[in-house]
């Protein structure tokens, strides 16, 4: 980590070690909470968060910048949502979900990306619903409840296909 923050008071736009950093303090504030030092590891995860902020704005619309900054905002409000912070758990999966639709369906990310989008509006859906917000919590499960029906009616089609192939090649 010292290297690393040596690396980036020499230049300190540079985005590679700027997302080293942003990695490392994330993987800190893991270890962190692990170990019980809840305010090391809230100030690991918002350092993680705001680095990734600084790549975004070097590298504004660029899709990977925007899926580490997603990713931190995932990991900020699942620690949050741990220690108890369901107010602060709520903003990151909301600004989550804001940067999961300005990001689109990216073709790398596939059925998994909708997958890990769909679980966090489930997450979020529960948060809300802890909260008292009723209509929130709803509006979070219907859009996972979106996201998670494509690839289930794939698998479906899929499926039923491979079926159809066996009973049509099943000699009577």
């Amino acid at each position: 980590m010292a290297i690393l923050e040596e690396m980036r008071s020499e230049t300190p736009d540079a985005v590679d070690v700027l997302s080293l950093l942003s990695s490392a303090s994330a993987r800190l504030g893991a270890l962190h909470a692990r170990n019980g030092w809840m305010a090391e590891a809230r100030a690991r995860h918002e350092e993680s968060l705001a680095l990734c902020r600084r790549v975004v704005e070097l590298k504004p619309g660029d899709a990977e910048a925007l899926r580490f900054l997603a990713l931190a905002h995932v990991r900020l409000g699942q620690f949050l949502q741990g220690s108890g912070d369901r107010a602060g758990a709520i903003e990151s999966f909301r600004a989550f979900r804001d940067l999961a639709a300005r990001l689109g369906r990216e073709p790398e990310g596939g059925a998994g990306q909708d997958r890990d989008i769909a679980r966090s509006h489930i997450v979020l859906g529960d948060l809300q619903w802890q909260e008292g917000d009723a209509a929130g919590a709803l509006e979070s499960y219907r859009e996972s409840e979106r996201l998670s029906a494509a690839p289930r009616a794939a698998w479906r089609r899929c499926a039923s296909s491979a079926w159809s192939r066996r009973l049509s090649a099943t000699p009577t």
